[in-house]
């Protein structure tokens, strides 16, 4: 009996001793499996847009050439002309007309010359000062050369051919000035002798004049309604062909113009009659265009229906819009992304993550915005009510760079970390 009862307070003694030792790997092995992964609240700004193709129609009219002969435009590419403007000239023949052009090139050289001459005596010499803006010229034309857009670059040119001809006349002698302009003077006045024209043409409505014409300018904005899915979108297949035609030019009248394009069942849902949104060109290097849907119509047998969006933004650019990739923007909305599995309810329905607040957990309440696959975006620095600024009670809300707990076991308010 003795040794039963030694054998028991043996058993007994290995049981105080083991269950600090098994507690104390329950909480390492509890702690091993608290692996706590965190990202930091930033803010991004997503788009809720769609991507299509379509036309850009616009109230247009074709200008045909309406005397034989070499046409030279005496008016750029989308200018903004009014009615009865002269936009051409005929000529009996390419000799003439090139002799033409080289006189009005002479004729803008004069002119600079002159003016940079009037300049330098009104101003001054200020040699520095003319470098500078000399440098600014060239960083300029430099920037257009690298960007492939060409849109001013005959003013850039002008203004680079300024800056040099002022400091010609800055550290030059004025008496080879006065030659070179007297110089230029007989050249122009033998061009314009060789440059005769026949006659010209004159534009019979105002708006912008554009050099080509596609073939798509009898298409009537306001008649969206009589073309189905499939008639438009055979349009936009067609359009090698169309691109390919031309006519000697045209002119965009009114101030608003169009987009149609097809859109699925799915896509036309998100959209409702004079929704307001932003039509992004990328291709043309256009960008944020506020325009409204104007048109919805019923889907055909596979679901897709035109869509006509409107917009009364105008530009050189817009102008010679047609057949153009775009991304309609519905909304875009500011916050910090955060995946699904950041994202908890309360009780009450309230929506929250868990933030890392040095060693304890805190709540903190977040309000949705949009949401993008598994991602939400979420706002931030939202304003809420305090219960108890001296508690964990304290409700807060998501701020800039807060380390927000993404996955973990175990999570709850004023948990120690």
């Amino acid at each position: 009996m003795a040794g039963s009862g030694k054998k028991k307070r043996k058993l007994i003694i290995w049981l105080l001793f083991l269950l600090p030792v098994l507690y104390l790997g329950i909480q390492i092995l509890r702690g091993t499996q608290n692996n706590y992964e965190t990202q930091l609240a930033l803010s991004v700004t997503v788009r809720d847009s769609i991507t299509t193709e379509g036309i850009v129609v616009r109230n247009e009219s074709r200008l045909d050439q309406s005397i034989e002969g070499v046409a030279d435009f005496t008016v750029s590419d989308t200018e903004r002309v009014s009615a009865g403007y002269e936009v051409a000239k005929v000529f009996a023949n390419e000799a003439a007309a090139q002799s033409f052009s080289q006189m009005q090139q002479t004729a803008n050289r004069i002119a600079i010359l002159q003016q940079a001459q009037q300049d330098a005596l009104n101003a001054g010499t200020d040699v520095s000062l003319i470098q500078r803006q000399l440098k600014g010229d060239v960083n300029d034309y430099i920037s257009m050369l690298q960007s492939g857009s060409y849109t001013g670059v005959d003013q850039i040119r002008d203004a680079i051919d300024y800056s040099f001809n002022k400091m010609d006349i800055a550290v030059g002698d004025e008496t080879g000035f006065e030659t070179l302009v007297a110089s230029l003077e007989e050249k122009k006045a033998a061009l314009e002798a060789q440059g005769v024209a026949i006659g010209s043409i004159y534009t019979p409505i105002s708006g912008y004049f554009c050099y080509t014409a596609d073939g798509l300018e009898e298409l009537d904005p306001t008649q969206i309604s009589v073309y189905s899915a499939g008639q438009l979108q055979s349009l936009l297949e067609q359009k090698e062909q169309m691109m390919t035609l031309s006519a000697f030019g045209k002119v965009v009248s009114a101030n608003e113009w169009y987009y149609f394009c097809v859109l699925s069942r799915e896509q036309t849902e998100r959209l409702t009659v004079r929704q307001k949104v932003t039509l992004d060109f990328p291709e043309a290097g256009l960008e944020d265009l506020p325009a409204k849907i104007s048109y919805i119509g019923e889907p055909d047998e596979n679901g897709d229906s035109v869509v006509s969006v409107r917009c009364d933004r105008v530009s050189p650019a817009i102008s010679s819009l047609r057949f153009e990739k775009v991304e309609i923007t519905l909304a875009s909305y500011t916050g910090a992304r955060i995946p699904r599995s950041a994202l908890h309810v309360t009780e009450n329905g309230e929506y929250g993550v868990y933030v890392k607040y040095g060693t304890i957990i805190k709540y903190c309440y977040v309000k949705p915005l949009f949401e993008q696959g598994q991602f939400l975006i979420v706002a931030l620095d939202i304003e809420v009510k305090k219960i108890d600024k001296d508690s964990l009670d304290e409700r807060s809300g998501l701020r800039m760079y807060d380390e927000i707990i993404i996955s973990g076991r175990d999570l709850y308010k004023g948990k120690l970390l």
